[in-house]
């Protein structure tokens, strides 16, 4: 960086970092968009985006989309957090790992809802 005895930048010197600064601000705004719009498909990726889960044991999915794709998931403590798609390795989390992870969150709910009832004699039975 060149700058005078004054320690003042060149106008070529703050317009390139300028520049630099805008580029990582939009790269970050997009990134925070993608992730944003992952989450969001997420919550519905099973119910109305045609997509379906099979378990192949407790923390390993295979996932199908509708044209014929398929994914690999892995989602829970013991086998760790991964999906074989491109957007996993490229920002770590993908609509694939979210939706099995809300779907796994859900059955769990239920099935602790569903325990709770079954235990408790005061609960209504239809």
């Amino acid at each position: 960086m060149n700058t005078t005895t004054n320690n003042k930048l060149t106008t070529a010197e703050l317009t390139a970092l300028h520049g630099a600064t805008l580029a990582a601000m939009n790269a970050e705004a997009r990134t925070a968009r993608t992730l944003a719009n992952i989450s969001r498909r997420a919550q519905t990726l099973f119910t109305d985006g045609g997509y379906r889960a099979e378990a192949f044991a407790s923390d390993f999915f295979h996932v199908f989309g509708p044209e014929g794709q398929h994914y690999t998931v892995l989602c829970g403590a013991v086998a760790g957090f991964n999906c074989d798609c491109k957007a996993f390795s490229e920002y770590g989390t993908c609509k694939h790992l979210e939706a099995v992870d809300i779907m796994k969150s859900d059955a769990a709910q239920a099935d602790a809802f569903d325990a709770q009832d079954a235990f408790d004699p005061y609960a209504l039975r239809f």
